[in-house]
């Protein structure tokens, strides 16, 4: 048995009142999470490499493209700095890596822009007793894993 035209219109202006209700919660919801986020880096926030940095040339066929550095911070953090420009696509990248008693990576935070956006990213050894042993990647959609033992 079909159902009448005028009931299945009815149920369709049902589902379009309730979700003319649902959309503008959702706005809400959307714009909170966009506020909350962090925003990128810009190019002259990033780190500075010191006098006695490292420098390297990034080079194509086409010429110099960039360069980059890298050198040890005054906390014994391994730093980098990168600038690049590529047929008009541009790179401007920090990282920071801190190694662990056991010369395994204990952090890692990446800032900057690429051509596809942000470049944030962090990655951290849990140091609680709860999350000892175990890394986190941020942002937080990346899931928890299991730190190799070596």
């Amino acid at each position: 048995m079909t159902m009448p035209h005028y009931a299945a219109v009815g149920s369709f202006a049902l589902t379009l009142l309730k979700v003319t209700r649902t959309l503008p919660v959702l706005a809400a919801a959307l714009l909170i999470a966009l506020g909350t986020t962090q925003a990128q880096v810009s190019a002259d926030k990033l780190a500075k490499p010191p006098a006695g940095a490292q420098v390297f040339t990034i080079l194509s066929t086409s010429g110099t493209n960039g360069k980059g550095y890298i050198w040890t911070a005054e906390d014994g953090s391994q730093m980098s700095r990168d600038s690049v420009l590529l047929r008009g696509q541009v790179w401007e990248m920090d990282q920071r890596a801190v190694i662990g008693g056991d010369g395994m990576p204990s952090m890692l935070e990446v800032r900057g822009v690429t051509p596809q956006g942000d470049a944030a990213e962090t990655f951290k050894v849990g140091r609680a007793t709860k999350q000892a042993g175990r890394v986190r990647w941020m942002p937080e959609e990346r899931p928890t894993l299991l730190r190799p033992s070596m």
